[in-house]
């Protein structure tokens, strides 16, 4: 079995040598969560690819939350960046033998001491944290990634057929292939409701095809026994934008806090104190720019919503059970009612590098492999005290389950392990496992302090940590402190800081009820099980398929979708918003114009709704992620807007200063006061049309000092750019240096008079200060101008 698996491979990495294999993937856009999904398994994109290629809006995008977030600050490039990739790690039997290294993968990059490991899709897996693609050794990608958009509205505006109003807005599938033939399909879903846009939905199919590549005949499944997969992933509360000065993992102001709720199954990280922004807190927290004045706004991390029961191996067929500490009596809490292992197997988290010698006891079932459970026979590492904390009933749920390792805090806090099995699968079965990303502003509001979650403490005491390692839930609404808090790396003098009071919540959080983590974790509970809202600080959910301990038992997915109201039984669904487009007002473009088809639902789509359309509302930023002003409410067929003749709106926008950028999007407010989502936000520059005939050009501001007076342009941050006007439609513009030296040419053909340039080279170098020329030649016309600028620094 072992030469046959191990030619498979070989094989299979020359096929991919050969180009029959191809690296893809979609990206999720349409809620507050923007998340890239691959056909390797991975999510997000590695951190060192990420930050060398990312320049504005890429296609390939991290966890990222808010979306939408990049900007410009001081010449350099900022966005909100909170993963450094994830994916899966697995270890299985073929059930024709009895000794895992006679039929896994050898890891030959590192020591044959960790051969067995199959790490799908996860990056910044080798030693020290380096890069290892294990494209044609521990997977091989499966067809094209897919992405269906169940928008409410086609292109033009008017209403989707298709549409299916108990779905989700955007449904990404991917598939991956593994050596054991187990084929993963993932199907991620992703909403813009208002409150239920700050997670992801992935529903994990594993499926024992014995396709162990495509372009190798012949090949006939094995039952797969002590199936055990973790799901990995790196997560940072921002740590792009936080870390643009610092640039590594170990001053103070680059640490973070691990945290494991026991109560929603969810692993989740955050800043100490959001990270005040320390040059411009006040100012940006004030105006709402760059999404305020915290730098690590964001608590992220994922959570169990299902996993499969019935696969589940019994304590009498799996090797397991060689794990079980019996000189502790963990024999006496790690089995369920039919002997099966209660899960999860294993919670873990680590520092940033994650080698396949540190992650080989996540998933393996090996004497002295798995981290402690919880134990109330273990007194020595403080099981017992877990009563304090959780309810009786709640407590004994836990006993026996994974615990985190003890130093789940801010020593390690940034790659996280969360493992179920072991599992059986005969050929051609299958078993699925629903996970989902979620993320928040700060891990909870001021009223959560009164629970407590475990982690967040100061490992640097460990005698203390280990009794009491559950702590306050700490917000961005006010500053506590609590034994064991890591106040050296906090700017408060505590946990948590004194934002919301003050300066409000951030205008990208769409629905005020909504604003933490376990806020949002709680609206994707509710969306996946169905039912009313529950605050599961005082309720314990139950991601199993089947429970004797707890009937609040999970869906499967099929359940899901079959039910009456599909993904979003739970929920009545928000008005969307209306489609947009540019018209013109007078000389400027500066208007936005959208039709009546959001008054007219469809009668499969009514019932479903939330209510009928009172009104809209006008919004306009010189950002995506906000401030957002409301200019205008727009009532129902509103006669300062409304054209009965083609049943359209027109809102020109009179406020706005001629060369200046802006963001705008048109909100529908429904008759019970229920929002839309932001997906429709649309990019306009006040200016006048493209000039028939070129005399002057000029530049503005001249002279530059990389600050410019227009409101698009950022004038309270410096964003550098500078405008050239005066142009025709189509035209090619050359700068050169004062010596004449050609310094970068642009080819521009739009509907403006003017264009920004970001003051760069060719290669992407920032110019110096001193006298500049330009050159502007109208490629319809032949008509030539020119003009000259000054930089200063």
């Amino acid at each position: 079995m072992k030469k046959t698996i191990i030619g498979y491979v070989l094989l299979a990495s020359i096929v991919w040598t050969l180009g029959f294999a191809q690296e893809s993937w979609q990206t999720h856009t349409r809620g507050l969560l923007h998340q890239s999904v691959f056909n390797t398994g991975a999510l997000g994109v590695q951190y060192n690819s990420f930050r060398a290629a990312y320049s504005g809006d890429s296609l390939r995008t991290p966890f990222e939350w808010p979306g939408n977030s990049y900007f410009r600050y001081n010449n350099q490039d900022y966005w909100y960046y909170n993963s450094n990739g994830g994916g899966l790690v697995m270890l299985c039997d073929t059930g024709r033998t009895g000794r895992r290294a006679d039929y896994l993968i050898l890891d030959t990059v590192v020591s044959a001491t960790t051969r067995g490991i199959d790490m799908i899709g996860c990056l910044g897996l080798g030693g020290g944290g380096t890069y290892r693609d294990g494209t044609g050794i521990f997977y091989w990608p499966g067809p094209a990634v897919t992405k269906r958009t169940n928008y409410p509205f086609r292109g033009d505006g008017s209403w989707n057929p298709s549409y299916d109003p108990t779905e989700a807005e955007e449904i990404i599938t991917s598939t991956v292939k593994t050596p054991y033939g187990i084929t993963i399909t993932r199907d991620s879903r992703a909403w813009s409701y208002p409150g239920y846009d700050g997670f992801i939905i992935y529903d994990y199919k594993f499926e024992n095809t014995g396709d162990y590549y495509k372009y190798i005949p012949g090949n006939q499944p094995d039952t797969l026994s002590d199936i055990a997969i973790s799901w990995i992933e790196s997560f940072y509360p921002s740590y792009m934008y936080a870390n643009q000065s610092g640039n590594d993992f170990t001053t103070a102001a680059s640490k973070q806090l691990s945290r494991f709720d026991l109560k929603r199954w969810m692993q989740y990280v955050h800043s100490p104190d959001g990270r005040p922004e320390p040059t411009n807190y006040a100012q940006w927290s004030a105006n709402g720019i760059n999404g305020g004045g915290l730098t690590a706004p964001a608590a992220v991390g994922y959570m169990f919503l299902y996993f499969d029961y019935n696969h589940l191996m019994d304590s009498s067929k799996t090797r397991f059970k060689a794990a079980v500490k019996t000189n502790v009596n963990e024999q006496r809490y790690v089995w369920d009612a039919n002997a099966k292992f209660k899960q999860p197997w294993v919670i873990g988290s680590t520092q940033a590098n994650l080698s396949t010698t540190k992650i080989l006891s996540h998933v393996q079932g090996s004497v002295g492999s798995r981290y402690n459970v919880w134990n109330p026979s273990n007194s020595a590492v403080g099981d017992v005290l877990m009563k304090q904390w959780l309810s009786p009933q709640d407590s004994t749920y836990w006993y026996g389950r994974a615990r985190p390792n003890n130093n789940y805090n801010y020593s390690s806090p940034m790659v996280h392990s969360y493992a179920l099995g072991p599992y059986l699968l005969a050929p051609h079965d299958a078993f699925h496992v629903v996970v989902a990303e979620v993320a928040g502003f700060g891990p909870g509001r001021k009223a959560d302090a009164q629970y407590r979650d475990y982690g967040g403490g100061n490992e640097t005491t460990i005698g203390d940590q280990i009794d009491n390692n559950f702590h306050p839930i700490p917000s961005w609404d006010s500053v506590i402190t609590y034994r064991n808090a890591p106040t050296t790396i906090s700017s408060t003098g505590g946990i948590g800081v004194r934002y919301t009071p003050e300066y409000g919540i951030p205008s990208y959080i769409r629905d005020p009820n909504v604003v933490s983590i376990r806020d949002v974790a709680d609206r994707c509970i509710q969306l996946y099980k169905g039912g009313p809202l529950v605050k599961y600080d005082t309720s314990q959910y139950e991601p199993c398929a089947q429970s004797t301990a707890f009937p609040r038992y999970a869906p499967s997915p099929s359940d899901v979708a079959t039910r009456p109201g599909g993904w979003n039984a739970a929920i009545k669904i928000p008005l969307p918003s209306p489609v947009l487009n540019n018209t013109s007002s007078g000389n400027t473009l500066s208007a936005l114009g959208w039709n009546s088809e959001v008054e007219n639902p469809p009668g499969t789509v009514r019932p479903y709704l939330n209510a009928g359309l009172a009104q809209y509302q006008v919004l306009r930023s010189t950002s995506k992620l906000g401030p957002w002003t409301v200019l205008e409410t727009v009532n129902r067929h509103d006669s300062r807007y409304w054209s009965a003749a083609d049943g359209s709106y027109n809102y020109p926008d009179t406020s706005a200063k001629l060369g200046s950028d802006y963001f705008y999007a048109v909100v529908s407010v429904d008759s019970l006061g229920k929002k839309s989502g932001l997906t429709n936000i649309v990019t306009q520059r006040a200016d006048f049309r493209p000039v028939k005939k070129m005399n002057k050009v000029y530049a503005v501001p001249n002279p530059f000092f990389f600050v410019s007076g227009a409101a698009g342009h950022r004038l309270d941050v410096g964003n550098s750019k500078i405008s050239f006007y005066g142009l025709a439609k189509n035209v090619t513009i050359r700068i050169f240096s004062f010596s004449g030296q050609l310094i970068r040419t642009v080819n521009v053909s739009n509907e403006f008079q003017s264009y920004d340039w970001d003051l760069r080279t060719e290669t992407q170098k920032t110019i110096a200060s001193g006298v500049y020329y330009f050159t502007v030649q109208d490629n319809d016309t032949g008509d030539k101008a020119w003009n000259k600028f000054v930089v200063i620094h």
